[in-house]
């Protein structure tokens, strides 16, 4: 029962973490009823270690999505704006992705004047 989970995995994991618990039936003797041999009895650690397989398992998924949409943002810029390589897109995954936002202030002293070419 070491091998039960207990907590969060990593997400860069390489091997399924998660250790399968083997359930046994109570062996009954077919004529009298008699117990023979006990099942899997249901233990804490047994329902602890569903609970965080469920968990983790979620939380991969929401990273996958997470990676999913970020490709999917990128790959879209990347047909509409040659060259970009998405730098100044939004991931939707919290990383800046090498943007950064520009707080410089200036004054005006004078109004700018455009001149059309033709």
């Amino acid at each position: 029962m070491n091998n039960l989970m207990n907590g969060e995995i990593p997400l860069d994991f390489k091997e399924n973490p998660y250790e399968r618990t083997q359930w046994d039936d109570d062996a009954t003797d077919p004529v009298t009823g008699e117990i023979i041999d006990e099942g899997t009895p249901f233990m804490s650690e047994y329902a602890n270690n569903f609970e965080w397989g469920i968990y983790n398992a979620y939380r991969v998924l929401i990273e996958h999505a997470r990676q999913m949409q970020r490709i999917q943002v990128q790959l879209e810029l990347d047909g509409r704006v040659p060259g970009n390589s998405g730098t100044f897109a939004d991931t939707l995954d919290g990383s800046s992705n090498k943007i950064k936002l520009d707080t410089a202030l200036t004054d005006i002293i004078e109004a700018v004047h455009l001149v059309q070419q033709f």
